[in-house]
């Protein structure tokens, strides 16, 4: 069954449980998103999240793309960039343009992970919050 314009109205899901579902999930990303914008979820070594960088390759780098561009409001919180794919003079120009601001790290997949040089995992590991908080 699909329904991604349940998303849009939980109302229309076919039964009140899947209804529910969604709107709880909804709440628990919009209460996340909260936390990391006022400072509560936080990175290690800094008071507040100050990027986003999206980790992914091919539809796991496209689709966080274009749902920034096509939703991005006009002075967003926080500036979102990404790695979309596995070069190190790629991946080591993003990092040097974020210097010493404190991105939030992003990835759909740990593959995704898996794939970057190590000095872009060992960046990862050091920038990743240990408690989410949530």
């Amino acid at each position: 069954m699909v329904g991604h314009y349940w998303l849009r109205d939980p109302d229309l899901a076919p039964t009140s449980e899947l209804s529910k579902e969604i709107t709880d999930s909804v709440t628990q990303i919009e209460t996340f998103v909260q936390k990391v914008h006022n400072g509560e979820i936080h990175p290690p070594q800094a008071p507040k999240f100050t990027d986003l960088l999206s980790i992914g390759i091919g539809g796991s780098a496209l689709g966080p793309e274009f749902v920034a561009d096509a939703l991005a409001p006009d002075h967003a919180p926080m500036a979102i960039h990404f790695i979309d794919n596995t070069d190190p003079d790629g991946i080591d120009r993003i990092l040097t343009r974020l210097g010493d601001r404190s991105p939030a790290p992003s990835s759909s997949s740990p593959a995704n992970l898996a794939a970057l040089p190590k000095p872009a995992t060992a960046w990862w590991r050091s920038n990743t919050p240990t408690n989410s908080g949530g």
